[in-house]
């Protein structure tokens, strides 16, 4: 803690030549969960706990330069012994980018990444640690073109010999990344593609590589807009089991009025046919590191392929928005689960359909650096949910959250 101090001194000692800024974040959040993820039956109680997010963000800019150190806390209200000093501060984010023209610059270091919608790379807000990436970004901006590539190559430790990554098998082992962004008019056009790669378990120096890119069109009408995406994965998986997998979605939004916003959407993911048994090629559509909390519902669910059994899903949702007042919002969505692929259980198929989700949340800002923020949602399941998620599919899954933010600008200073 000292030498945190000692560096804040010596950046606040030159911020008279320079645009500097320090913020605090607070986040505590309460939650109450009977059923979440995955449901519940007669042998298991309601869990309730507080976690909290806590974060010192510093941002510097001098000329070409500019960076970002973030530290933060996470915790579980009482998860840490009376009277005994447990180290948890950990590094955020730690950047600087340099830009080498008015056009182009370079940005390497610890940092939080995120494209269009979060889907396939987010910076994962909801979770209280958030997530951040070790890797170099190139940026170009030009006549309204948006052009970012990234690379990260990792290692667990220093080594005299050897690259080995099975400390922490399961993180990729390299990541690149390529973003093109360009608007046309009302037209909003962008390619994403990404190339993640996974040492093999129980092998030393053999990587697997999956590939995954496609389209994202916006059309943005006076009371409507439109967004199409499409992607396709190929590669091979950490397994080396061959992956042909896609994704699509489709939004329609609709300004009902000036207080009410109506979201339509269906998203496929695409999955493994159980009653293909002579196929070896993986067909379930993986998110990568993108969003998991924003989307198929805030009672999670569905994520991953692993939390369909790979089977795949199809999530049809309407979503509205009503505007209370400038600082008070209110939100209902409602999601329909089904299977994308044939599932097989004692010999049977079974019913693709899986259930219904409603979730319930307002947000509301009190001050500029104070927000509040709570939910509720509740699941209808079928047999065939009992069969893919476990549990009791005839008890009543609910879930509910309370958040508050506080993160005010504790010291800045003008250019």
């Amino acid at each position: 803690m000292k030498k945190l101090f000692i560096l804040l001194g010596l950046i606040v000692s030159i911020n008279s030549y320079s645009q500097f800024e320090i913020q605090g974040v607070i986040r505590p959040r309460a939650e109450y969960r009977n059923g979440y993820s995955t449901l519940r039956d007669s042998l298991v109680e309601y869990a309730g706990f507080i976690t909290q997010r806590t974060r010192l963000n510093m941002k510097f800019t001098k000329g070409i330069i500019k960076s970002a150190i973030s530290f933060y806390d996470f915790r579980v209200w009482g998860d840490q012994p009376l009277k005994k000093d447990l180290a948890s501060v950990g590094l955020y984010e730690g950047w600087v980018e340099i830009a080498a023209t008015k056009k182009f610059s370079i940005r390497f270091g610890r940092q939080s990444i995120g494209y269009d919608n979060y889907r396939l790379i987010s910076k994962v807000n909801w979770n209280q640690i958030g997530a951040s990436h070790d890797l170099v970004l190139l940026k170009y901006r030009n006549s309204g073109w948006i052009v970012d590539f990234g690379a990260a190559y990792n290692q667990a430790s220093v080594n005299k010999f050897g690259t080995d990554y099975s400390d922490l098998i399961f993180n990729y082992k390299t990541l690149n990344f390529l973003w093109l962004n360009k608007k046309v008019g009302k037209l909003d056009i962008a390619f994403q593609a990404i190339a993640d790669g996974y040492q093999k378990v129980e092998t030393k120096n053999t990587i697997y590589l999956r590939y995954t890119g496609g389209l994202i069109l916006k059309y943005f009408a006076e009371k409507w807009d439109v967004t199409l995406r499409g992607f396709y994965q190929g590669g091979e998986l950490q397994t080396g089991q061959d992956v042909s997998a896609f994704y699509q979605n489709i939004n329609l939004g609709i300004k009902l009025s000036k207080k009410f916003r109506l979201l339509g959407g269906m998203e496929f993911f695409s999955g493994n046919n159980a009653t293909d048994s002579l196929n070896k090629t993986d067909h379930a559509f993986n998110i990568l590191i993108g969003g998991r909390h924003k989307f198929n519902g805030t009672m999670d669910y569905f994520s991953v392929p692993s939390t369909t059994k790979r089977a795949g899903l199809v999530n049809p949702y309407l979503k509205l928005k009503f505007i209370v007042s400038k600082n008070v919002d209110i939100f209902a969505d409602y999601h329909f689960f089904r299977l994308y692929g044939d599932f097989i259980d004692n010999g049977k198929i079974i019913d693709k359909n899986l259930g219904n989700e409603i979730d319930l949340k307002f947000k509301t800002r009190i001050l500029k650096y104070l927000k509040l923020e709570g939910g509720y949602s509740f699941l209808f399941a079928t047999e065939s949910m009992e069969v893919i998620k476990g549990g009791n599919n005839s008890y009543f899954n609910s879930w509910a959250y309370f958040m508050v933010t506080v993160d005010p600008v504790l010291f800045t200073t003008k250019k």
